[in-house]
């Protein structure tokens, strides 16, 4: 069953470096590597403010990659078991992995399936995935399982 699981996730991130790779090929995105023999999304550390995974300081997005859904950038929800969480939404997060299988029940935005966002690293839970099949997908990322790192 591991190896069948990891095989998925594999797949997954393959898919993501072919999604990436062609915009930035395309121009439309920056700040990743472009390398397609690369065995993992790298994000360009050159410049600008990423942010890490406050338990482990894995790599897990850019501050560019914030996106605005429902017209805002900070987002807050209360779970079925009460606990509220602040996050910010993020057009991609290739430090983190998805695990589940994406459901409506209780989603903060609807018409979106979720599923959860750990570290890649540590496994961390970083937040949610959000997919609709008409208008793509986003991430939730909770504001306090990040921190940012100014690089010049």
């Amino acid at each position: 069953m591991g190896i069948e699981v990891d095989n998925i996730l594999d797949a997954d991130l393959n898919l993501r470096k072919q999604i990436m790779f062609r915009l930035l090929d395309s121009g439309g995105v920056s700040g990743f590597s472009a390398d397609p023999d690369a065995t993992s999304l790298e994000i360009d550390t050159s410049r600008g403010t990423i942010l890490l995974c406050a338990a482990c300081r894995h790599l897990v997005t850019r501050k560019e990659f914030i996106t605005e859904i429902s017209g805002k950038t900070s987002h807050s929800g209360i779970n079925p078991h009460g606990f509220t969480f602040s996050f910010r939404t993020f057009i991609d997060a290739p430090g983190c992995r998805e695990s589940g299988e994406p459901t409506t029940e209780h989603t903060w935005f609807a018409g979106y399936a979720w599923q959860m966002a750990s570290c890649r690293e540590c496994r961390e839970h970083l937040g949610w995935r959000f997919s609709n099949t008409a208008t793509g997908m986003f991430y939730g990322l909770i504001d306090d399982r990040l921190i940012e790192d100014q690089l010049q």
